[in-house]
């Protein structure tokens, strides 16, 4: 049996190893009278890129119910779930064509946005030229409101019907 101090190690070193995890002395302020300059706590203070929040928000949706013309907040169609996450995340700006999956993919055509390769974490990925689009995740995978059998699911690119088109690898700051 693992000690709590042994326990809280691990734990602490699991989440520096996924990331976005920094580890900062505490120090002693006027504001913070109560910090111990002689000793030093460590903390953990998350910090999400806007990336990261894009999935960490549409991982929120799996489940959710799938319904034609859904925007949100409990139930979508593929569009509505991407449009319901970037205005969640704060960066629907940035992301053109309106609600129609096919006018999101004309939308980063036009912008030179699209290639089948190297998609980032939040990018728009689309199949059937416009058809569907779901939300890349990162390893191979992508969260999509699928159809009102399957609902919110995470699956992989190319596990879909319609075949994989492009990526809308979005401008986000």
């Amino acid at each position: 049996m693992r000690s709590t101090h042994a326990l809280r190690a691990l734990g602490l070193a699991s989440l520096v190893a996924i990331g976005g995890i920094s580890l900062q002395p505490s120090v002693a302020s006027a504001a913070d009278p109560v910090a111990n300059t002689t000793t030093t706590n460590i903390t953990a203070r998350t910090t999400l890129t806007i990336r990261q929040r894009i999935v960490k928000i549409a991982l929120a949706q799996r489940y959710d119910q799938y319904v034609a013309g859904g925007i949100g907040p409990d139930t979508f169609d593929c569009s509505g779930l991407v449009r319901y996450v970037y205005r969640q995340a704060g960066v629907s700006r940035f992301l053109g064509g309106g609600h129609s999956a096919r006018m999101m993919y004309l939308w980063g055509v036009s912008h030179h946005l699209t290639s089948r390769t190297h998609p980032r974490l939040g990018d728009v990925a689309v199949w059937g030229r416009g058809s569907h689009v779901g939300i890349y995740i990162g390893n191979g995978r992508v969260i999509s409101a699928l159809n009102p059998r399957q609902d919110i699911r995470v699956t992989g690119v190319y596990a879909l019907g319609d075949p994989f088109t492009a990526y809308i690898h979005v401008r986000l700051p």
